[in-house]
């Protein structure tokens, strides 16, 4: 892999989500498949969202996504059932990361338009799922392999 085909976040989504006015990280429902109903997240049903409003918290989350997207070495399975997301704003810029940890997948998605993927080794799971139970949201049962 030469270093212009590397692993990493695009440019400016990784400091947008640092800098964030308002971050959101979602519990998806991966069982309900992608509708184009309203009120879901990239077509994924949104089981609950936890609002993350300390700045320590948006720090541990974001080093584990970095952390996740630099050790994966190129696997991807075939499949997308995601179960989580991640919405994040600040003045008039937006990104939404639609997260597959099961098939190692982020769908990135810059001002309501798909524009980048990444891989990810499931290593940021347990501190998303962290998150989001202590906000009390529900998460999605995973498969057994």
């Amino acid at each position: 892999m030469s270093p212009d085909d590397a692993n990493r976040l695009p440019d400016g989504v990784g400091e947008l989500l640092a800098a964030a006015d308002r971050t959101e990280l979602l519990s998806l429902d991966p069982d309900a498949g992608p509708t184009r109903e309203p009120g879901h997240f990239w077509s994924w049903r949104v089981l609950g969202t936890a609002t993350v409003e300390q700045p320590d918290v948006r720090r541990r989350l974001l080093a584990a996504l970095e952390r996740g997207v630099a050790e994966n070495t190129g696997w991807v399975r075939a499949c997308f059932t995601p179960r989580h997301g991640i919405r994040a704003a600040r003045g008039g810029a937006s990104v939404d990361l639609v997260v597959c940890f099961e098939c190692a997948q982020v769908y990135i998605y810059r001002d309501c338009k798909l524009s980048d993927s990444v891989r990810v080794s499931d290593s940021p799971e347990p501190v998303f799922d962290q998150v989001l139970t202590a906000a009390g949201v529900p998460l999605a049962p995973k498969r057994a392999e």
